[in-house]
């Protein structure tokens, strides 16, 4: 739930987590969407506790 309140990046942030690495398009509530090469990726928000 810090997360959700404390923001340790915002969107257009490049961030690299567990081999994933990419641009920060959206934060919602529960996840954070990741823009990876051409794809983008759903990373529930607890992926990046870890």
């Amino acid at each position: 739930m810090l997360l959700a309140f404390k923001r340790p990046f915002a969107i257009g942030d490049v961030i690299e987590s567990n081999g994933v690495k990419g641009q920060v398009i959206a934060l919602n509530l529960r996840d954070t969407e990741i823009k990876s090469d051409s794809k983008i990726i759903y990373r529930e928000r607890k992926w990046f506790c870890t």
